[in-house]
This record gives C-alpha cells, structure tokens and sequence, in this order.
C-alpha cells in the first residue's frame, strides 16, 4: 500500500519548482491488458538485499514514474533474465558453429570493429575441417 506521507518528485527547470501530480492518498488500480483468453501469471516472493543509495534510487524512480518499486524491480529483473538467455543461447549457436569449423577470422572482427558504427557484421570466412 502506498504511504500517504509521500509525495511526486518535485521537478524543476531553469530553478523554477514544477509540481505536476497532486499528492496522493489513495492506490488506483489501473488495468493495462484486460483480455478473458490472458492467463495470471503465476508470481513468487524474491527477498534481495540492496546498497542503501539504491534503494533510495529505486523508490525515487517508482514515485517519480508512479510505480511501485516491486514493480520496477521486477521489471528490471525480467530485462536482465532475457538478456541472458538470448545472450547464452548466442554462446550456444556460435560453439555450434565453431565445432562444424565455422567461424569469422580475427582479420574480418579486427575490420568490422574499426570500421564504422553501421557497418554489417561479418560473414564467416572460416571453413575449417
């Protein structure tokens, strides 16, 4: 439940103080997907513990954004969950490629790194075995 005794970040722009939302009291409960075919996703306690300094930055961002910082956290969490998967799944099918004898050459990575920001990743060029 949210404290009554916080208030919106204030904001300010050239030393002037802008105060866009009202202070709340009350937790509105906003649905964003509302379909009968959805089902709940199951959900679990996780305890973590957090440097000081970032859950003071946490909680400012969840009041800032009015979000729970449960919310955020979580948020932040299922990020991090995907970028690793997709990331070791990229590791698996680049090993895949390696023990058919697939790979770039040091000379076409040293190229693409040097060259510019759009350019396309290399093609393997490595066909060993």
């Amino acid at each position: 439940m949210r404290n009554p005794t916080l208030s919106p970040l204030p904001r300010r722009a050239n030393g002037v103080k802008f105060d866009f939302l009202p202070k709340m009291n009350t937790l509105y409960y906003i649905p964003v997907h509302n379909h009968k075919s959805m089902a709940a996703m199951a959900t679990a306690t996780f305890t973590t513990r957090l440097d000081t300094d970032v859950k003071a930055g946490l909680e400012e961002i969840a009041r800032y954004e009015d979000r729970s910082a449960s919310y955020l956290a979580n948020q932040a969490i299922t990020a991090l969950v995907e970028e690793r998967r997709a990331t070791h799944e990229l590791i698996g099918v680049g090993l895949k490629l390696i023990d058919k004898g697939v790979s770039i050459s040091e000379e076409a990575m040293d190229a693409w790194f040097d060259g510019p920001d759009d350019a396309p990743f290399p093609a393997p060029d490595t066909f060993e075995r």
